[in-house]
């Protein structure tokens, strides 16, 4: 394995909100199960990858929007911001 030290990985993408329901087994096809637990956490492809290689001691950042809601506020505990502004230059046709 190469050296990877003074490294950090940079994720790019969206946060979003995932819904896990844990369930005491697989329930048989056209059946209603109980949950047997409920968890709301940060989810979204580039979120959960920076997550798990931080928890694997890899430094890490997340370039992506958080919304201004009840669920971007929730996302975003713990959270260092640090704000990108990108300006986009309408083109016209002619």
């Amino acid at each position: 394995m190469r050296n990877v030290k003074g490294t950090v990985v940079v994720g790019l993408g969206q946060v979003c909100v995932d819904y896990v329901g844990r369930l005491p087994t697989y329930p048989p096809e056209d059946t209603k199960a109980e949950l047997k637990e409920f968890l709301m956490s940060c989810g979204g492809p580039a979120a959960t990858a920076m997550k798990a290689l931080s928890r694997w001691g890899v430094p890490t950042s997340l370039l992506s929007g958080i919304s201004d809601d009840p669920f971007g506020r929730s996302e975003s505990k713990g959270v260092t911001p640090i704000y990108l502004f990108s300006f986009l230059k309408r083109l016209k046709k002619g």
